[in-house]
């Protein structure tokens, strides 16, 4: 099976997908509508099931749809998307799907998390105006120091107890990049 996991981004109030969270979800229904990708993992806490829901209005069938809203980090996306999916299946290859902003620490994190995986990324186009983008690019940077620091010295080696409290940890630091 060739699995493509979705990275969430952002909806409004309403639950309307960003552009930007809207150009990672069209790659994904793009890839499974050519053959490329037989099952969709929509990942993220808040947006997963308005991705979801987008993606069977584009005619994905929603029994190749998986729903991963437990997740509020790129690790967690990774982590809940193997626990609650990827084990489950016989996967030939997995496909992340981001912004192109966003691919290399996706891509360093899953060489991590899914190493035993025929792993890729794919980054697709965003839209906004470039103060936005980068913003997110700064951003990025941050995250990816803070992401290697923890995957390279802590997390492969943590018991789940640790685990559940690191989440506790990694929202009060997303918390805080927001602040700066």
């Amino acid at each position: 099976m060739k699995v493509g996991i979705v990275h969430g981004s952002a909806v409004d109030e309403k639950g309307n997908l960003y552009p930007h969270t809207r150009n990672r979800v069209d790659k994904a229904i793009e890839e499974y509508s050519e053959g490329n990708l037989d099952f969709l993992i929509m990942s993220g806490r808040h947006e997963a099931d308005y991705m979801a829901m987008y993606a069977v209005e584009k005619g994905v069938l929603k029994t190749d749809i998986g729903i991963e809203n437990k997740s509020r980090t790129t690790i967690e996306n990774l982590c809940y998307s193997e626990k609650f999916f990827l084990k489950k299946f016989e996967v030939e290859k997995v496909n992340c799907i981001t912004n192109w902003w966003h691919a290399p620490r996706v891509e360093k994190i899953g060489k991590i998390i899914l190493k035993s995986y025929n792993f890729e990324v794919t980054g697709t186009i965003d839209e906004r105006v470039k103060s936005e983008i980068e913003k997110d690019i700064k951003m990025e940077k941050i995250k990816l120091a803070k992401d290697e620091l923890l995957l390279k010295f802590l997390y492969n080696s943590w018991p789940d107890w640790l685990k559940d409290i690191y989440g506790t940890f990694e929202q009060s630091f997303e918390n805080l990049l927001e602040m700066i």
